[in-house]
């Protein structure tokens, strides 16, 4: 990594003020549109906020006593201080957005022991991108275009539609491989555990007349949730593995593993 202490992060954000700040995000919304991108929208106020030392992966939580705030959860190479300093010293209506006494953190462990056992819970977006095109419909076009993200789930079936495959058989498959040789995973341990498709938004390129980044609506996600146990078994890599996150859309919300040690060990 950089030689930079890992730490786990917790910030509060005002959710009605980032919506608020929408439009100085270059944001348009229109509820006809249906669900907005809240993920998208922390990711976006935040960087404007901390630039590059901004959480990410990070996991956006409701807030457990008020309504209009989140927690938002996330691994960074800076501290509370750091951040806080951040916070003060940005233009009055950036700042806004986070609650100043709302952020907190904790050092990872600068070495993680072989060995050691940890729950996990991890929100992920279980897609791969094809390179070629999918088998033809009953309509007689392919499921999905070369070169498009395909739900792992509905990659299988339609590759294999015989077999009874199921989301947690094979989104369980899909995270083991990409947890690597760094951890041991019970497979039967790990549980799908949440499921849902979920409406993103994403930067595009090109601005409008007055400078503004566009945006578009992409076409709807697998937002999965899985829980299991995992063991140490490269602590370098360990690391790494925290910082980078798992899977797609790691900057918008997904890909944090959520860690807590098995109770006795």
């Amino acid at each position: 990594m950089n030689g930079k202490m890992l730490h786990m992060l917790q910030i509060t954000v005002d959710l009605e003020a980032l919506l608020r700040s929408m439009s100085a995000l270059g944001l348009r919304w229109d509820p006809r549109q249906g669900e907005l991108d809240v993920d998208y929208l922390v990711h976006a106020g935040l960087r404007r906020l901390f630039a590059e030392v901004a959480p990410q992966p990070f996991r956006v939580l409701p807030h457990p006593t008020h309504a209009g705030r989140r927690w938002v959860l996330g691994y960074g190479f800076e501290d509370a201080s750091a951040l806080a300093g951040k916070l003060a010293a940005a233009p009055g209506e950036r700042r806004g957005i986070v609650i100043a006494d709302g952020i907190r953190s904790r050092p990872m462990p600068e070495r993680w022991r072989v060995g050691q056992r940890y729950r996990f819970e991890v929100r992920c977006c279980p897609v791969i991108r094809r390179s070629s095109d999918g088998p033809l419909t009953n309509a007689g076009r392919p499921a999905w275009r070369r070169g498009s993200e395909v739900d792992v789930f509905v990659a299988r079936a339609g590759s294999d539609p015989k077999r009874n495959w199921t989301r947690q058989d094979v989104y369980r498959e899909w995270l083991i491989d990409r947890l690597g040789d760094v951890v041991e995973v019970d497979p039967d341990e790990v549980r799908l555990t949440g499921f849902r498709l979920t409406p993103l938004i994403r930067g595009m390129a090109s601005r409008d007349r007055e400078g503004r980044r566009r945006f578009r609506r992409v076409p709807r996600r697998p937002d999965a949730v899985l829980r299991g146990t995992l063991e140490v078994r490269e602590p370098d890599g360990f690391s790494r593995l925290l910082a980078r996150g798992v899977g797609r859309h790691r900057a918008f919300g997904f890909g944090m593993l959520l860690l807590r040690p098995v109770v006795g060990e």
